[in-house]
């Protein structure tokens, strides 16, 4: 009998590994949806910029079993370039759809980027952004919804460029996040926040991953979770500072807030020093309600979810201010 190319497909994409690194071999959330059993989804899409069509080429060392699925199901990628801010949107139905992007960023500016969920199937996306020398970008990003969601983003910083993300992941669904920076310029700076306020039995797989290649150049990921029942959240993060990035800062913060003793945290933060002229160091923490805080809140009148729900959009208050969620700018 006969083997098919997509069968040959499949068998190559079960042999990549989910994760590139040594470090998280052995720490990580599979999906359980097989992307082969789906029907094609037309994923609607709104971009505020013309694109044309290309290629991605993902180098062998970036090269994960999800951005294998995208090369497989997107057949190519949309490139943009941008030179003002921008808003993108896209609306994920039931089925699989995977998108690829190629974003050049001429210019200082802010990107809008929305993603809306709407099943219990596939929703993926592989991102590769170029900054180019001297440009201040501004990411902001948030997911709604329910389903499976898969992102892979790689940022490209240029001499003296920088990049800020604030990013918010809300509603019931497997989020699996790979965000990789490549500081190759001088004095680049890479700031990510990264939020998830996710219901019940939901699960969060999140790695930030920061390559400091040049002088001076500094990366700083914040990964910050609200971790309910039956819920499982993993947090890695990894810097790593290469022999050329002398005078390199680094930083990694992971904090999840444990809402119930059904719910279970793993925070792995990492660090890769090829050289001692650097400033690096990071913390995590995993903390349940504070009894006291709930006692305060509660004897000003509010109820015991309630409670819960602002020490919550406490926690991510930062990211949620950043994306208008509290004046309704976003």
């Amino acid at each position: 009998m006969s083997v098919t190319i997509k069968e040959k497909l499949k068998e190559a994409f079960e042999k990549f590994p989910y994760e590139t690194h040594q470090l998280f071999l052995r720490n990580y959330i599979p999906i359980t949806v097989d992307p082969f059993s789906l029907n094609e989804s037309k994923v609607s899409e709104t971009y505020s910029a013309d694109y044309v069509n290309d290629e991605i080429r993902l180098e062998e060392d970036m090269f994960d079993k999800n951005a294998f699925l995208n090369l497989f199901f997107s057949q190519g990628a949309k490139k943009f370039v941008l030179n003002k801010d921008s808003k993108f949107e896209r609306k994920y139905e039931s089925g699989r759809g995977f998108l690829s992007k190629i974003i050049d960023i001429e210019k200082d500016l802010t990107l809008y980027d929305s993603f809306s969920l709407s099943s219990a199937d596939l929703a993926s996306e592989v991102v590769i952004f170029h900054v180019n020398k001297g440009v201040k970008f501004n990411h902001l990003k948030k997911v709604e919804g329910s389903g499976n969601f898969l992102y892979n983003v790689y940022y490209y910083l240029e001499d003296y460029s920088s990049v800020n993300i604030y990013s918010l992941a809300s509603g019931k669904m497997y989020v699996r996040e790979r965000i990789y920076s490549f500081n190759r310029g001088n004095m680049s700076s890479f700031n990510a926040k990264i939020g998830y306020d996710l219901e019940e039995a939901s699960s969060t797989d999140s790695t930030v991953i920061t390559k400091l290649i040049s002088p001076k150049s500094s990366a700083t990921s914040y990964q910050k979770s609200v971790v309910r029942k039956y819920s499982k959240t993993i947090h890695k993060g990894l810097v790593i500072n290469t022999s050329n990035g002398v005078e390199g800062n680094s930083y990694i913060e992971q904090k999840a807030l444990l809402l119930s003793k059904d719910a279970s945290v793993q925070n792995i933060p990492g660090m890769e020093l090829e050289i001692n002229d650097i400033f690096a160091k990071h913390s995590a923490a995993v903390f349940p309600v504070d009894e006291d805080q709930m006692f305060y809140l509660m004897s000003r009148g509010l109820s015991r979810d309630d409670s819960v729900t602002l020490l919550a959009k406490n926690l991510l208050r930062d990211i949620r201010e950043a994306l208008g969620f509290e004046n309704g700018l976003y």
